[in-house]
Parts: C-alpha cells; structure tokens; sequence
C-alpha cells in the first residue's frame, strides 16, 4: 500500500492478528508528517454454550432430586425433591422456594448431606437458563 501527503510518498502498514482469546489491530504511517502508531484489540467472548448436569442430582435412601431445564421448565434456577413426602421446588441453597412446602425430616437430610453438589448443579442450571434466555 502506498500513502501520499501532499504528494509526498510515506511508508504505511495495517495488520490483523486473530488468536483464540483477542483480535488484535493496528496501523502505522511513517514518513516526514510524523504520523505514529495506533492499535487495539478487541476482546473474544468464549462462544462454547454452558451444558445442563444430568438431569438426575440426587438419588438416595428414596429421595430424589432432579430438575427438568430441559423440558423447559422456567426460571429462577430451581431443583425437585421428590420422595419422602411432598414434591418440593429448592434453589441452590437446598431451602423450598417461596410458597413451597416444607422438606421431610428426610428430604432435609438427603439434600444437606449433598448440599455442595445441589448448589453446583443448580449454578450451571442458572447459566444455562441466563445463556439461552
């Protein structure tokens, strides 16, 4: 490429850089009018969509908990315990959603003693819901 300024010839040059994480952009102009360098980058979002867990969390001593994202159930991020008494809609904390009914003595116990893995699979649950939302 060649640039004139005022009929006088100068060197330029313009690059395009694309890696993974960034695009990467930038031209330079040399020459007796003392132009510089500019450039920039422009960050990649990852594309990779987040994936639902199995759609079975839990199943122990006849509780199950699950979720059905899949089937389109709606938001906020939620699980079903189901067994051992009433059906039961729980966030990622373990605790009933508002207007649910209380867990069982068991329920309570199936759901504290795998409170670490509910909260995981309902945080992906929730980024999957936001992500296709």
């Amino acid at each position: 490429m060649t640039l004139r300024w005022h009929g006088q010839e100068i060197g330029a040059g313009i690059f395009v850089q694309v890696n993974a994480k960034a695009i990467n952009w930038g031209a330079r102009a040399a020459g007796s009018i003392g132009m510089g360098a500019v450039s920039g980058q422009l960050g990649i979002k990852a594309t990779t969509p987040p994936t639902l867990p199995n759609k079975t969390i839990v199943n122990e001593g006849g509780v199950r908990i699950q979720h059905y994202s899949k089937s389109g159930d709606h938001s906020p991020a939620h699980a079903h315990v189901k067994g051992e008494g009433f059906e039961v809609k729980i966030g990622k904390s373990g605790q009933a959603l508002p207007g649910q009914p209380s867990l069982s003595p068991k329920q309570a116990r199936v759901v504290k003693n795998n409170s670490s893995l509910i909260h995981s699979r309902i945080n992906k649950i929730r980024k999957y819901i936001k992500h296709f939302k």
